[in-house]
């Protein structure tokens, strides 16, 4: 038994770092509802499989890549339509990404215990295991990213390239790292093999891109809509920033947890910049190139999310979590590397990863807000319970308020009412009553209305559900009927 575990003993610890992150993941299941930007993603993989609409080109607009939403529906296929089959594939999309993070930095450095530690500080990374237990596209788009890496390691090309496509086909948003991978294809095959390899790279994103072109433009609702997505969404992101120090500190703000804290992030942030002047002394030409190459991706993505006027949401710094865990490993890898004693180095490396993991106990109860943790939705799956079984197409569904519409997309997906609208005031609440003859139901999250108006409509309507989130920390749902005056 100890010769087989000497001789297995790398991946032994992997395995266990592995499946002590699916465990985390897994605890955090069902704590709180669906994100409304999960709830709009489940409903496109719902209506694959309840319509068979698998061209996505009814019902609901799509202006994103489609290839996510296909995991879920798969998963909704093999385990039914659940919260908890939402966010499964991204659960199995962070374990491939901790297990090609050690891959990566196995090939990158040649190191075991840098590569482990990677891959335990990618697992145990409080914002992407979070994330991973969400339907978000994000950690499908880092997933492959970083398996589209490593194919380039290994000199894998198209299989590179093929990553890197299906990467942009889960989210577009590794389409503005496209410059620092064609410079570290470059640095891998210099431009001498690069005329060699390019057809392989042609090759590989036509496979991806033309068919999903050939969907934008002719099969999608609405036509070419994946291609507006960065006008009707986000003009913004094609513009530059006046206020880049503003924006950097905002998202150094998100990235608090990216590595457990800022005390791992300013080690990483120090160890990898002594590395690279380290390197730069001695000329020792492998460690520096891949030191480089860490140090460039983690200033490139700051660069880019402040230089230019993306949105700021938390999950975005997701991408970055393959590079930094790396660049800590690669930091304490290097001072373990200086002990003569392999056995003591090991057990440092064990009680840093120890120390680095403690945030993972009691994240199911975590009051970060983000990812799994988001709890702005709670209580609305009741109220969908309270609709479904008395509404009808008798009835209007008046959802009062920005978001609360889209909770619907999942929660009451498939329900038939008279009418389903949304309003955003009093007054035209009213108005809207007014055209339906009749029962109407006005849903509202009353914590994201005024008191004031929540008042109005108590005193004006009748309240026939609350979903009474108080002691829970879940939000408040109301579900009010309106009066016969009304319509």
């Amino acid at each position: 038994m100890g010769d087989f575990f000497r001789k297995n003993r790398e991946i032994l610890l992997l395995a266990v770092i592995i499946l002590l992150a699916m465990d985390f993941r897994i605890m955090l299941l069902g704590i709180h509802r669906l994100h409304m930007d999960e709830c709009l993603y489940s409903a496109y993989a719902v209506r694959m499989i309840n319509h068979g609409d698998i061209v996505m080109n009814g019902g609901l607009f799509v202006d994103k890549p489609p290839l996510f939403f296909f995991a879920i529906a798969i998963s909704f296929l093999v385990n039914g339509v659940s919260e908890n089959a939402a966010r499964l594939p991204n659960i199995i999309f962070s374990l491939l990404t901790v297990f090609f993070i050690y891959r990566l930095a196995k090939k990158m450095y040649g190191d075991d215990v840098t590569a482990l530690l990677a891959a335990a500080f990618s697992g145990f990374s409080v914002i992407f295991t979070l994330f991973s237990t969400t339907a978000f596209q994000d950690i499908s788009m880092t997933a492959f990213m970083v398996m589209s890496l490593y194919a380039l390691k290994e000199g894998r090309h198209f299989r590179s390239a093929l990553f890197y496509a299906f990467s942009i086909a889960c989210k577009p948003m590794t389409i503005f790292i496209l410059p620092l991978y064609a410079v570290m294809v470059v640095s891998e095959t210099g431009l001498t093999g690069l005329k060699k390899e390019a057809m392989k790279y042609l090759r590989a994103f036509a496979w991806v891109f033309v068919p999903l072109t050939l969907w934008n433009g002719f099969l999608a609702n609405p036509r070419w809509g994946m291609f507006k997505f960065f006008i009707t969404q986000q003009p913004e992101a094609m513009k530059v920033s006046g206020n880049f120090p503003e924006r950097f500190m905002i998202w150094l703000g998100y990235s608090e947890q990216l590595i457990n804290g800022y005390v791992f992030l300013a080690i990483a942030a120090a160890g990898m910049l002594l590395l690279c002047l380290s390197g730069l002394v001695t000329r020792k030409k492998e460690p520096l190139k891949s030191d480089i190459t860490i140090v460039l991706f983690i200033v490139y993505i700051y660069f880019i999310f402040s230089f230019l006027q993306f949105r700021q949401f938390d999950r975005y710094v997701v991408v970055l979590v393959p590079f930094v865990s790396i660049a800590l490993a690669r930091t304490i890898g290097a001072a373990l590397s200086l002990l003569k004693n392999r056995n003591t180095a090991v057990l440092i490396a064990a009680v840093v990863t120890a120390v680095y993991a403690l945030p993972m106990r009691g994240i199911q109860d975590s009051t970060l807000k983000m990812g799994a943790a988001f709890d702005h939705g709670d209580g609305f799956e009741k109220a969908a319970v309270f609709v479904r079984q008395s509404g009808g197409e008798k009835t209007q569904l008046i959802y009062f308020g920005d978001t609360i519409s889209w909770y619907g997309y999942f929660y009451l997906a498939d329900v038939k009412f008279g009418g389903n609208r949304s309003v955003y005031s009093l007054d035209e609440l009213k108005k809207v009553e007014a055209l339906f003859p009749g029962k109407n139901l006005v849903l509202v999250n009353a914590m994201d209305r005024k008191k004031e108006e929540v008042d109005i409509l108590t005193n004006t309507h009748k309240l026939v559900y609350s979903s009474d989130g108080s002691g829970t920390g879940a939000e408040k749902y109301l579900v009010f009927e309106a009066p016969p005056q009304n319509r």
